[in-house]
């Protein structure tokens, strides 16, 4: 069995992919951005938005952004789609 953060992780860094899912019946998700070499990440949950620039994903998945709560804390509740 794969590990789901391993896998999220895998997906986003590894692959660039973005990752949606729904929390508390809101839209959500994680998104990158490249701009002159330099990534920055943005969350979003609703219509909240969130974005990270020169940020490691282990910090940005671990920030409680959705209602208290992270991406660490939900990994193995929720179904991520990739895109």
């Amino acid at each position: 069995m794969l590990d789901k953060k391993v896998d999220f992780i895998h997906h986003v860094l590894d692959l660039g992919q973005d990752a949606t899912f729904v929390y508390n019946g809101k839209n959500c998700g994680i998104f990158s951005e490249v701009e002159n070499y330099n990534f920055s990440f943005n969350l979003w949950y609703g219509e909240q938005t969130k974005k990270y620039e020169n940020v490691e994903l282990e910090t940005i998945v671990s920030d409680p952004f959705f209602d208290g709560k992270s991406i660490n804390d939900l990994i193995d509740e929720m179904n991520f789609y990739f895109v």
